[in-house]
């Protein structure tokens, strides 16, 4: 019988958990949840390798805008509807920080900003905001540049060919040595040949916190209680994390008055442990409305969380950047021609960065196409009803605004958000709405170190752009995809990196012959807009893979030869351009007026430079229009004529890359 009656207890505290956490709840819509796992397995999180901005895609496509979604016990209410997003960004007083945030994240920092609300909130944030301003960032621009300049040196030192696959970590070695340094003007020797190969032990102990605070993460709370008790690896870390912190700290306050205040105008550091609480015991008991300053364990819990988020964001951004650059060649030649055109060379000023329109337009282009961050949560202080979808929401309940749903949503981008295409930020998107880009959150509670983190990443890659260029590493090494963290990083990247000078073998020349032989079939058809589109989805298919390739200086007979043979295509090209086209006015057209100065350059061409420029110039030429129209084509903004201009461009393009493969070979 008593048996029977614990039985009976067993399956109705089931059912009553089943009922009320694993319930769907009110008209929203949504997938019904199962007991304990929520929608993790349903949605393939858990067992399928799905990607929670796939899934939050996959969910927005089957229910719409708004809907409830189960992460395990947890519920939240999806929200991506761009002026839902907006009212609840702009009413910082019914959506303040996530329940779920703080949960997870206080288990490990309960003092960290992340973690704070009301008078708490608001004095960390007077402390912590200021310190990230533009004029403390501005001045460490050369040590940036400095500590890129360490990453570029070891990659030299890999032979020709070399594909990286590490790229992940050396961009996270790369942001935790230069964080290190602006924060807390500590070098972490991540960059370092150290003896025996290994991190310094902050860093080692750095990496296992961050190992932690995934599990936390993704962990139930009562799960990750029970671990943070029992691990022995947690507690070594964070006592070795707080032994150095508190040793900086100790340092900072051993210096001269003087020097503080000197050193509080650029320093982060300086300017954190000036906001020390000089009688923690009497603030410890004041209301918190009225209490000063930081105590020791609110400065070191700061200084940890300033240490996670200060370079895991950006170096996922610079993964991801990395990863694109060597898919999208094209947008690498812009970047350095923009280099090129605002002179900068080796070293740079501020203003020299403020001008690269076009770098930021990739940077933006980067962080829409693949977020580091999924997602911002924020929870209801009292009831309220959204604008757009009408939905009654009711205190306590929390919302997330994920980022992919607004980012590649076709409402919201005039060309085809699932397109890399970082020129819609010149053009056609340039005042798109600013909510449905906010790869950094968004009202209050974004986040605080985002513009740190784009002048890192700009600086990165400005240096990067001067020295090398990177090549794809093949479809399964270089396959992108999502490897989720406390960030959403690429999980396959595989790169090659040629340095600017570097001597290139000729099996590297050999650029997909056989599709390129695709594209003389151009030359020889009939101008027909029908038959310009099919090619022209073959162009799609590998217009990634076409580069241009530095090219080798050989002896004056075969310049003499190539010449000659590039004059002599190019007059074959002419006749076919001349007899296929009966619309006198493409002949009138800029691009027709541009490629005949070319040619009458090519002509005149007596050097070897001058050949081998002039090839450059109208291969670099024609790639940018070709894809500009192919951009247009796949938008279904593309007309008949701009059809017959991207054939003739694909045709002269052909003769251009032939005599350069020639030429190397």
């Amino acid at each position: 019988m008593f048996f029977v009656l614990i039985v009976v207890v067993v399956v109705l505290l089931v059912v009553y958990a089943k009922l009320k956490y694993f319930t769907l709840r009110g008209p929203l819509p949504g997938l019904p949840p199962q007991f304990l796992f929520g929608n993790l397995i349903q949605s393939g999180l858990l067992l399928g390798g799905v990607s929670l901005p796939q899934v939050y895609l996959a969910f927005q496509a089957r229910f719409g805008d708004i809907f409830q979604f189960w992460l395990g016990p947890t519920r939240v209410i999806v929200v991506s509807g761009i002026a839902d997003v907006q009212h609840i960004f702009s009413n910082r007083k019914i959506y303040d920080q996530g329940d779920m945030a703080i949960e997870q994240m206080s288990l490990l920092l309960p003092d960290a900003l992340i973690c704070t609300r009301g008078a708490k909130y608001k004095r960390h944030a007077s402390i912590v905001l200021p310190l990230f301003r533009r004029g403390k960032i501005i001045s460490n621009l050369h040590l940036i540049v400095d500590c890129v300049d360490k990453l570029l040196a070891k990659w030299r030192l890999s032979p020709p060919g070399h594909i990286y696959v590490d790229i992940v970590i050396q961009c996270q070695n790369l942001l935790l040595l230069i964080f290190g340094l602006i924060a807390f003007n500590y070098d972490l020797e991540t960059l370092d040949d150290n003896e025996n190969g290994s991190d310094n032990e902050l860093t080692r102990e750095l990496r296992d916190l961050l190992s932690t605070m995934e599990i936390v993460l993704f962990s139930p709370p009562v799960v990750t209680n029970i671990y943070l008790k029992l691990s022995r690896r947690h507690r070594r870390a964070k006592a070795i994390i707080e032994r150095y912190l508190y040793r900086i700290i100790e340092q900072e306050l051993n210096e001269n008055s003087e020097s503080m205040a000197q050193r509080k105008r650029t320093s982060l550091i300086a300017s954190l442990i000036s906001s020390l609480q000089t009688n923690e015991k009497l603030e410890a008991i004041k209301h918190d409305e009225e209490k000063k300053g930081l105590s020791r364990s609110e400065l070191l819990n700061e200084m940890v969380g300033f240490l996670v988020a200060g370079f895991e964001t950006t170096s996922t951004a610079l993964s991801w950047f990395i990863h694109l650059m060597s898919k999208h060649s094209r947008v690498q030649q812009k970047i350095k021609a923009e280099l090129t055109t605002h002179n900068i060379q080796h070293s740079f000023s501020v203003d020299q960065l403020d001008s690269l329109i076009y770098l930021d337009s990739v940077i933006n282009e980067v962080l829409r196409y693949s977020p580091p961050v999924e997602a911002t949560v924020r929870t209801l202080t009292i009831d309220d009803r959204l604008p757009e979808s009408g939905a009654q929401l009711f205190k306590g309940d929390q919302v997330l605004i994920p980022f992919d749903p607004l980012a590649r949503n076709t409402h919201h981008w005039s060309i085809d958000p699932n397109l890399f295409y970082p020129e819609r930020f010149l053009n056609e998107d340039k005042n798109h709405s600013p909510y449905a880009l906010i790869p950094f959150g968004g009202g209050h509670r974004q986040c605080i170190g985002q513009d740190l983190a784009r002048f890192e990443l700009k600086i990165i890659a400005v240096r990067l752009m001067q020295h090398v260029t990177f090549g794809d590493g093949g479809p399964e090494l270089n396959a992108g995809g999502h490897l989720s963290g406390l960030t959403i990083m690429p999980k396959h990247v595989g790169v090659t990196i040629h340095f600017s000078g570097q001597t290139i073998s000729s099996e590297s020349l050999i650029l997909l012959t056989i599709q390129l032989n695709i594209l003389q079939s151009i030359i020889n058809l009939t101008i027909n807009p029908d038959r310009i589109i099919r090619a022209t989805m073959l162009l799609n298919d590998i217009k990634q893979t076409l580069s241009i390739q530095e090219v080798l200086k050989e002896t004056e007979s075969m310049i003499s030869h190539t010449k000659n043979s590039f004059i002599k295509s190019w007059e074959e090209f002419q006749d076919v351009y001349n007899t296929a086209n009966n619309d006198n006015t493409l002949k009138q057209s800029k691009q027709y007026e541009e490629a005949q100065k070319i040619y009458d350059e090519i002509n005149k061409a007596d050097q070897e430079d001058r050949l081998i420029d002039a090839c450059q110039r109208e291969i670099g030429q024609l790639t940018t229009r070709i894809n500009e129209l192919t951009q247009l084509y796949m938008a279904n903004q593309i007309t008949n004529a701009q059809t017959v201009e991207l054939g003739q461009a694909v045709g002269r393009k052909y003769f251009a890359q032939l005599e350069l493969d020639k030429l190397n070979a």
